[in-house]
Formats: structure tokens, C-alpha cells, sequence
């Protein structure tokens, strides 16, 4: 055993590491300027610009499969739309036009046998005329 620990302290002591130069980097002035983001990291999201008299509103619900989770989100997102145009102060007489609607669902809940529960989140845009 000791036999061991001093071959490897030999082979430590001849297999020298050469020396690497360190300098700082140089930065161009343009690059400087330039947000900078982690290697491997994603660029920040760019906001979605609503037009004026509109509304991006997204709401989620769970439910079992993903026609019942998205139509109760649909009823909802209804219901919360017309409370924030009331939020809003938005004319009662004018209906309101709904578009740019996107749907996700994922996997809430597996019961097996039973059935699977989703989480499905509905976006909607919602102008008013």
C-alpha cells in the first residue's frame, strides 16, 4: 500500500502542468454595449405588444381530459374578461371581439384507472369594437 501512495506521488511530482497564461480579455466598445446572456441560457422573451382598446388576458383550469379542462377555461376566461372590462371601465354597449387565442395543457393529475386530470392554460386577446 505505501508502495502505491509513493509511485503516485512521484508520478504527480514528474508530470508537471505547463504554466497557462492568463490575460484579461478585450472588449470592443460595440460589445460592451451589447447585453450580454449566460452560454446555454435563453434570451430574455420578448413581450407581446397588445393594441389599444385590447386585452391579453390567460386563465387555466383542471379537469379531466383536455376537451372538458379547456372548454371550463374557455367559460371562465369569459367571465373574467367581462369583469375586467367592467375593471376597465370599457363602454357596456360595445361587444368585445376575441382572437389570438392559444392552448396548452399538460398533465395535472394521473389516477391510473380512474382517468387523468389536465391543467389546460388559455390565452386569449380580447378587443373591444
Amino acid at each position: 500500500m505505501s508502495k502505491l501512495i509513493f509511485t503516485a506521488a512521484a508520478l504527480s511530482l514528474t508530470l508537471a502542468l505547463p504554466a497557462i497564461a492568463q490575460t484579461a480579455p478585450t472588449v470592443t466598445p460595440a460589445a460592451a454595449a451589447a447585453p450580454v446572456t449566460p452560454k446555454g441560457a435563453a434570451a430574455p422573451a420578448k413581450k407581446l405588444a397588445t393594441p389599444p382598446g385590447c386585452m391579453r388576458l390567460p386563465l387555466s383550469d383542471v379537469a379531466f381530459g383536455t376537451e372538458n379542462a379547456t372548454a371550463a377555461a374557455r367559460v371562465k376566461q369569459q367571465e373574467y374578461a367581462e369583469a375586467e372590462a367592467k375593471k376597465r371601465k370599457w363602454p357596456l354597449g360595445k361587444p368585445m371581439v376575441k382572437s389570438n387565442e392559444t392552448v396548452s395543457c399538460d398533465v395535472y393529475l394521473n389516477l391510473g384507472p380512474l382517468g387523468t386530470e389536465y391543467r389546460c392554460l388559455v390565452t386569449t386577446t380580447y378587443c373591444q369594437k
